[in-house]
């Protein structure tokens, strides 16, 4: 839905933090094209995706990619060179996301797009997760104490960052270049955050 009223991916591109390169669902390659993903994540590779990705991302997979493992904060491409970086739920998982953002900005060639969808804090919920636990609902919810245990014990929260709206706006206008930002539809506080390359 944000892709065919935005527009698709288009050129060569930079998916920072990609992964399996999913988002060449919405990319249309020219020739000689290339989708690059810059991700350390190789691990995910030895046993290749799921077989709900195959289902779910099936045109994704059919596109050409190239991996490249490493950071996001060092980039080892030469300057001007891609279309569109995209960086999508990776900032909050880099060490330092003001250099991320630079670096995409350094590859970008002059009019190319530098595309960020990025989830967001809610304040409501935010000073509702301060607030001392309701023990009512635990006593009455057996289950629901245990899957709060269970999370807090085996499920490490792998975000460096959490950001608020002001945050990003912050680190994109250190950049000097204007930006916008979209909502996207139906999905609760993540926001497409766009920034073309004057």
């Amino acid at each position: 839905m944000f892709f065919s009223n935005r527009g698709f991916l288009k050129g060569d591109v930079l998916d920072i933090g990609g992964g399996w390169g999913l988002f060449r669902e919405w990319w249309q390659p020219h020739r000689p094209g290339v989708y690059l993903v810059h991700d350390p994540g190789i691990e995910r590779f030895c046993n290749g995706p799921s077989g709900l990705h195959l289902q779910l991302y099936s045109r994704a997979f059919s596109r050409p990619m190239t991996f490249v493992e490493g950071f996001g904060e060092i980039l080892p491409y030469k300057n001007n060179i891609f279309d569109t970086c995209l960086v999508a739920a990776t900032l909050d998982h880099c060490v330092d996301p003001s250099r991320v953002i630079k670096e995409a900005v350094r590859c970008l060639k002059v009019g190319g797009n530098l595309l960020i969808i990025q989830s967001f804090y809610d304040n409501d919920k935010d000073e509702i997760r301060t607030k001392p636990y309701d023990r009512s609902k635990f006593l009455n919810q057996p289950r629901r104490l245990i899957r709060v245990i269970y999370k807090r014990l085996f499920h490490a929260d792998h975000h460096l960052h959490r950001f608020k709206s002001e945050d990003m706006s912050n680190l994109l206008s250190k950049t000097g270049y204007s930006y916008t930002i979209n909502t996207i539809p139906d999905i609760k506080n993540v926001y497409a955050l766009e920034l073309l390359k004057k």
